[in-house]
């Protein structure tokens, strides 16, 4: 079975229940570049993922060959989607691809998505309707599907349409658009407006008269991909001023993506626009280290965990094993902090100690501290642990199992697609030493210059200790480390 998905405009936040259900069960995804590269990490560990992106004047692969690699995946009957930009029957040759499957007898289902025509100017303000003003709406391509940078459109006819035009991948034309546009009748004072990356935290968007808008977009080179507006409703700007000033503030956020979709779903709660920094990826250490813990929980008292992965893939290991949560009644169960606790309670168990600091020095003191010489405490944990826990465990004669079931490793391909976005950033968060560590080996000169320019903050004392050793000086935490008191420090 094969599924057409919209990713909708840009933000990933945008897609839609049933488009993100099949994206986290489906064996494999075709994606192409206007898609949001964050839905993808909501696949299974199992998923193939096939890039078929195209943009303008480049193509990685042709409708030909996208279709036919639809075609073969929807023979392998694996449950398939095919994620496009936007919505998949607006500008987005999903008819092209049906065709395709239907020849083939392959069943498909289209998902609609929030189309880019719709919430692009929402995004910026721009009501495409609005009484008195516009009655209509008119989407219209910007160029066509054979001719580079050539219009398609009877524009003596469009330039006497009332209404709000909206034009799709016009950016590069958009001179001619307007030229044609006051050619055949448009008055040049019509208000227009251009809106790039739409939705997503990089957007910009423009106003100025229909005989001028093309200017100002060239000087203020916006990019691709863009919305053209015409029409009385491209004057209008419905957005909250008070919120737009909050919005201002742009915030980085490294770490797992986990924990970067904690804190970043955290701070767009509190209005501030916040970027998706991450490169680092959770790897679990392989079925030897799962089947140790297996075998030593029997001989344990205590289960601790030190971060909301180590929850997450301790329970995603129970459900591989059919592991009976009632084989656990044996065992106390010990967090680092309000985030492990969450990732815990959200399980359906609730810990039994959580240190009132949060870090892994006091929840290994304070967990000594309710031993007896009878228990055995199991810590399945990351490869790169605090060494500092073995060693207060060692000091009051505890006995510990720490297992080491997960790395932390860095994704050069995610931090090249996320090195462009430092610049303009306000705020860069480091949620972990091992944060710091991969930021300071990817990272180019150029990169490490601009911490100099922006706030630094980090989740705790020894993630600031960690940038402190690197050279950068002003580090600022908050009172907990935790993400809630992160967010709590960059709104005040």
């Amino acid at each position: 079975m094969v599924y057409l998905v919209g990713a909708g405009p840009g933000d990933k936040d945008y897609i839609t229940v049933k488009g993100l259900r099949l994206i986290e069960k489906c064996d494999v995804i075709i994606y192409d570049r206007l898609a949001n590269m964050e839905l993808l990490t909501y696949t299974k560990a199992s998923c193939e993922k096939i890039y078929v992106g195209k943009q303008n004047g480049y193509h990685t692969m042709n409708q030909e060959a996208i279709n036919k690699i639809l075609v073969e995946q929807g023979k392998e009957n694996k449950l398939t989607v095919r994620l496009k930009g936007g919505d998949p029957f607006v500008f987005g040759r999903g008819g092209e691809e049906i065709l395709a499957l239907e020849d083939q007898g392959i069943p498909y289902e289209v998902v609609s998505g929030v189309t880019s025509a719709i919430s692009v100017p929402a995004s910026a303000g721009i009501p495409l309707t609005h009484r008195k003003l516009s009655q209509s709406i008119h989407i219209i391509t910007g160029h066509t599907a054979t001719s580079k940078n050539q219009l398609t459109q009877d524009y003596e006819h469009l330039a006497k349409v009332e209404g709000t035009l909206v034009f799709l991948m016009g950016l590069s034309n958009i001179e001619k658009i307007t030229e044609q546009l006051i050619k055949y009748g448009k008055n040049p004072c019509t208000p227009a407006a251009v809106v790039s990356k739409g939705t997503t935290n990089a957007q910009i968007s423009v106003r100025a008269s229909l005989e001028k808008i093309g200017q100002i977009v060239r000087e203020k080179n916006l990019q691709a991909p863009a919305i053209i507006i015409v029409g009385e409703v491209a004057a209008l700007n419905f957005t909250c001023t008070r919120l737009e000033e909050k919005r201002k503030l742009r915030v980085g956020v490294t770490g797992t993506q986990s924990f970067v979709n904690r804190c970043t779903a955290m701070l767009q709660e509190n209005n501030i626009t916040s970027l998706d920094m991450g490169f680092m990826v959770v790897k679990e250490t392989g079925q030897e280290t799962w089947q140790q813990v297996f075998e030593t929980l029997p001989l344990s008292t205590w289960l601790a965990f030190t971060s909301a992965n180590g929850v997450r893939l301790f329970f995603a290991e129970c459900e591989r094993r059919r592991f009976d949560r009632r084989e656990l009644a044996h065992v106390k169960l010990a967090v680092i902090g309000s985030g492990t606790r969450e990732a815990l309670e959200n399980n359906g168990i609730y810990p039994d100690y959580c240190p009132n600091v949060y870090t892994a020095e006091e929840l290994a003191k304070g967990l000594c501290g309710q031993l007896s010489s009878e228990d055995r405490v199991l810590m399945p944990r990351a490869v790169k642990g605090s060494k500092m826990v073995n060693e207060i465990f060692a000091g009051e004669q505890k006995v510990l199992y720490d297992i080491p079931t997960y790395d932390v490793v860095y994704d050069r391909e995610k931090w090249e697609r996320k090195r462009e976005e430092m610049r303009g950033l306000d705020c860069l968060v480091f949620g972990s030493t091992s944060g710091v560590e991969g930021f300071f080996q990817m990272a180019g000169e150029k990169e490490i210059q601009q911490l100099s320019n922006m706030r630094i903050i980090a989740i705790g004392p020894v993630t600031r200790e960690a940038l402190q050793k690197r050279g950068v000086e002003h580090v600022e935490i908050g009172e907990q480390c935790c993400i809630e008191s992160l967010v709590k420090l960059i709104v005040r």
